[in-house]
């Protein structure tokens, strides 16, 4: 590597920085971390080498930095990969080809980017194909050697981050070796344009590290996070674990399985939890998912573990028709709910009030929402809406609807024309009798997606409740014409119908 390519390659670390310091992310990692201060608490010493000995070296880490102390050295290990990959080439005196590629390894690993023994891995195998590669050229023997290692561990593992970085580096040795000198360095035009590339790449890639940066906070999922470190909120519930320490449950808890690990962690082995990624046998899986479909699966699993607590996640981007039959079951009652987890108790517990934290620490703003802005800031604030919205579903399936109101009014102060927001807040507006709100609401839906089924279903609805009849039938005749075979449209129709029929 020479000077002139050391911008994209400060560029690509500070991508990868942002992308990995100061989070920690996917639901194995707090269960290996429980795990890991499990042993350290008993005193057994694991295999050197073993998935065991990672979840160890993971607790000490812990225990003398503290999450911070693990989100950089998540970041560290990033960072080693791009450099230990992109340094290896000589093709070009800009770093294009290597930065496109190491930047393509960037974004198929993502994944990946988590303090887990895959990461260490991942490392790993590059550092032995980097110190193999440099005796490439004393014959095929050295091929072989670097080849078939990479496949067979893809295989085994279907570690998509292993193949992206291993074959990253095998790419870039079998360039380095059939084009020597790539042509840009030929040519004032040719070294201008190559130039003019080297400078856009690495404006995009800044770009994107302020991006990711800026939405951090927005995108945390610990709503009392005090330290550097935070976590995917998908993967945790600090406030449900808190909830649940502070009434000391003597039952075991049904957690949803993304949420498992989190809560071994965060509740101590004293608390049993039905199922975690860790302790899931195929049986048992299976067990787990019939439940969640509620129905006699799960009456006939709770009569056998006689459950004290539910817990739900509310970001988990699937139907969950366990969370409805709980939310209208009079033996089970929601007594807990915030951005990130729903907890519903049973039992003696007719004194405890419910607590609905909506907005958590974003007082005066909707949760996940990152600041407004184009380019990656754009799809920052995507993927922060994505996640609002899904909290807002389960919003729903938990029946509320006066939080899902003051959400999306916080929300729309910002989005004004978001149809999905303004579907929700019309949805709840219905829920709770205001009808000219919901029919304001709806019907700037149905402007702004005219194709939304659900929302002109909504719309008639609500024109029927307000007494305007013909409007509510034209809706559902526009409905119609999207989803002909519709049974809400039908059975809609069918009350308007009798309604409107001459009384005899």
């Amino acid at each position: 590597m020479n000077l002139r390519s050391l911008p994209i390659l400060l560029s690509l670390l500070a991508a990868s920085s942002a992308w990995t310091l100061g989070y920690l992310g996917g639901e194995d990692f707090w269960a290996q971390l429980a795990s890991g201060e499990r042993r350290l608490e008993q005193g057994v010493s694991p295999e050197p080498g073993s998935f065991a000995a990672w979840d160890v070296a993971l607790a000490r880490l812990d225990r003398r930095f503290g999450l911070d102390g693990i989100a950089v050295a998540t970041a560290f290990a990033v960072g080693a990969l791009v450099v230990l990959t992109f340094t290896r080439a000589r093709l070009d005196p800009y770093g294009l080809v290597p930065g496109a590629l190491v930047g393509l390894a960037l974004y198929a690993s993502a994944a990946a980017f988590a303090p887990r023994a895959d990461l260490v891995g991942c490392v790993l195998l590059v550092v032995y194909l980097a110190l193999l590669l440099r005796w490439r050229r004393r014959g095929w023997i050295v091929w072989l050697f670097a080849l078939v290692p990479l496949p067979a561990l893809a295989l085994l593992t279907r570690d998509v981050a292993l193949l992206a970085w291993g074959g990253v580096q095998l790419a870039l040795a079998l360039l380095s070796d059939l084009w020597p000198r790539f042509p840009v360095a030929r040519g004032r035009g040719l070294r201008a344009a190559a130039l003019a590339l080297a400078a856009v790449a690495c404006a995009g890639l800044c770009w994107t590290a302020v991006a990711l940066w800026r939405s951090r906070d927005a995108l945390d999922g610990s709503l009392r996070r005090t330290g550097f470190a935070s976590a995917r909120p998908q993967f945790m519930a600090p406030g449900a674990a808190a909830y649940l320490r502070e009434h000391h449950l003597d039952g075991p808890i049904f957690a949803e399985l993304s949420l498992g690990g989190y809560l071994r962690h965060a509740l101590g082995p004293e608390q049993r939890l039905y199922v975690d990624r860790r302790n899931a046998p195929a049986e048992l899986l299976e067990q787990y998912r019939d439940a969640m479909n509620g129905g006699n699966a799960w009456r006939a699993l709770d009569a056998q573990q006689g459950f004290r607590a539910v817990v739900f996640s509310n970001l988990s981007f699937r139907t969950q028709p366990l969370r409805r039959v709980l939310a209208q079951d009079r033996f089970w009652r929601l007594l807990y709910s915030d951005p990130q987890a729903a907890v519903f108790l049973r039992g003696d517990v007719s004194s405890l009030p419910l607590q609905i934290d909506a907005t958590g620490r974003w007082a005066s703003e909707p949760p996940f929402l990152p600041p407004r802005g184009a380019g990656p800031q754009r799809l920052m604030r995507q993927h922060g809406m994505s996640l609002l919205l899904e909290y807002l579903r389960g919003l729903s399936e938990l029946d509320q609807h006066d939080v899902i109101a003051q959400l999306t009014t916080l929300a729309l102060a910002s989005d004004p024309a978001e149809p999905q927001l303004l579907a929700f807040r019309g949805y709840a507006r219905l829920r709770a009798a205001n009808l000219p709100g919901a029919v304001e609401d709806l019907t700037e839906v149905v402007r702004l997606a005219p194709r939304d089924v659900a929302a002109r279903l909504n719309l008639a609805r609500a024109l029927a409740r307000s007494g305007r009849f013909d409007a509510a039938l034209e809706q559902l005749d526009r409905a119609a014409e999207r989803a002909p075979d519709h049974p809400g449209l039908a059975k809609l129709r069918a009350r308007l119908q009798r309604h409107l029929a001459p009384t005899p």
